[in-house]
């Protein structure tokens, strides 16, 4: 069997997914000073709260979102199995819905406890902060289905148009908050805005998706038998995702309690700057779990081993450079950033711990691309379920002791340790031939480069420059620390070497 042909090619849906990521990630970061100027610090931490309530309700998805990728990967570029592909949409949409509505109504049940017993705010009063939070539940709600049309576009290689209309909406979304704050700057008006946003894009995806699944003269219908054979695999999706929560955003919750609400601010600023490397991750992922799906369906190893060699080099392309610039001038990022000198030195730590912790995460992306094209969620489910006992308790004792430090160096410890164990693993059971060439050329050779480049750099550069000469300075340090990486990875040098042949 070979496999379907996408309707775009890998380099068109990778580009158009990363520079639509990019772009949101730009913007996004851009905007936290113009919040943070209209709202100050303890609403930033209030947003920071919102996040983390957003990661935590991605529970819920109870492995939807990867199903629905995964079957219309499989199915797609066969016409016969449209009506299949539209049915079994309508029916996770539909699960979807009632998802969204729970998440509304629980959040709003709860936001008066969240705001009096959780928060510990100083300036902004207990009702402002419960509105807030009760906002941020109707606000999660509205965006919550756009997740599973994103899945579907992903899975029926539509990334250029899901990049496009990503791109259109966190611009309009920024635009939005900005007016709504312009008009009263407050933490309720920021949530208002968001809740608006989040429909929006949700209306928006929800519209592509079906367009991209039209079938004239029929409607699609609610068929939970459709799904009833990838229970086993949304079984596993949902156990990881709740254990990869509970590991991802416990440091935070820990946090949240156990530091004043200014100092779990310029957490959550620290965090904003490392979860812009997931615009860098997330595109390499979506783009090439469905196309590892249908390799593994069409039986075709070789060409499934290619692809994820190069996807691995690719990203460790994308996502090494930025981090090793930022780990090592995390204190002229968070200046440059924001402007503000003492923000930055009580943050430096912080950023340098969660971005390491993050681009180990990053790199564990596409052997967790593969675990799931392959159907085998086992592995990484009993990874965390074993790394939860140890994870959660270390974290209270890093964070009660030494801080907002202390966690985010149990994180970084933690991803490296994955790095190092986990592939060792999955490639006695998948692709076995592709393990050392993994570790040389996805790991140790980008992480090789990256290192001697920042030494180097280090020795450079000037901390006295200003914001916008940081700016600068930190730019060419990551597009040395690219160029550089780009030239001593294999695969993505053959891929060069053949666009420049082309010109």
């Amino acid at each position: 069997m070979s496999a379907a042909r996408p309707t775009e090619s890998l380099n068109t849906a990778l580009t158009a997914s990363l520079v639509s990521r990019i772009w949101v990630a730009a913007i996004a970061v851009l905007s936290v000073p113009v919040y943070l100027r209209f709202m100050g610090i303890e609403a930033i931490g209030v947003v920071g709260v919102f996040t983390s309530l957003s990661a935590l309700v991605g529970v819920l998805d109870l492995g939807m979102g990867a199903t629905l990728t995964r079957e219309l990967a499989r199915l797609s570029g066969e016409p016969a199995q449209l009506p299949q592909a539209r049915d079994t949409t309508r029916t996770l949409e539909i699960a979807y819905a009632g998802i969204a509505l729970l998440i509304a109504l629980l959040l709003i049940a709860l936001s008066g406890q969240i705001a009096r017993h959780w928060v510990q705010a100083a300036s902004l009063s207990v009702e402002s902060v419960g509105r807030a939070i009760a906002l941020s539940g109707v606000a999660l709600a509205g965006q919550w289905p756009g997740n599973l049309y994103a899945s579907g576009l992903a899975g029926l290689h539509r990334q250029s148009a899901l990049g496009a209309m990503t791109a259109f909406m966190a611009t309009l979304r920024v635009a939005i908050t900005v007016l709504a704050l312009w008009r009263e700057p407050s933490i309720e008006q920021f949530f208002l805005a968001q809740v608006i946003a989040g429909l929006l894009h949700t209306i928006g995806l929800r519209w592509l998706l079906w367009r991209a699944l039209a079938l004239p003269g029929r409607r699609p219908r609610w068929d939970p038998a459709m799904v009833s054979g990838s229970l086993r695999f949304a079984g596993g999706m949902t156990g990881i995702t709740l254990t990869s929560l509970l590991i991802t955003q416990t440091d935070k919750l820990i946090l949240s309690r156990a530091l004043s609400l200014s100092e779990f601010g310029v957490y959550s600023l620290a965090t904003a700057v490392t979860s812009g490397l997931y615009m860098l991750i997330s595109p390499v992922f979506s783009v090439l779990y469905p196309r590892l799906t249908a390799l593994v369906h069409a039986g075709d190893e070789r060409a499934l081993a290619e692809l994820y060699l190069t996807g691995s080099q690719a990203m460790a392309l994308l996502v090494l450079p930025v981090a090793a610039v930022i780990a090592c001038f995390s204190t002229d990022v968070l200046l440059a950033w924001t402007g503000d000198a003492a923000l930055s030195r009580s943050g430096a730590w912080v950023l340098t711990l969660l971005v390491v912790g993050n681009a180990g995460n990053g790199l564990m992306n596409l052997p967790f691309a593969l675990q799931l094209a392959n159907g085998w969620t086992r592995l990484a489910l009993w990874v965390n379920i074993v790394s939860l006992p140890l994870l959660v308790p270390a974290i209270w004792l890093a964070a009660t002791q030494y801080g907002a430090v202390g966690g985010a160096a149990v994180w970084a410890g933690f991803s490296l340790c994955l790095v190092v164990a986990i592939p060792q693993i999955m490639h006695r059971h998948l692709l076995p031939g592709s393990r050392n060439a993994w570790y040389r050329t996805g790991v140790a050779l980008p992480v090789a480069v990256c290192g001697g480049l920042m030494t180097v750099a280090a020795l450079l550069h000037d901390a006295t420059a200003s914001r916008a000469g940081l700016a600068l300075q930190l730019a060419l340090w990551w597009a040395l620390a690219s160029l550089a990486t780009a030239l001593c990875l294999p695969r993505l040098r053959a891929r060069l070497r053949v666009y420049i042949g082309r010109q």
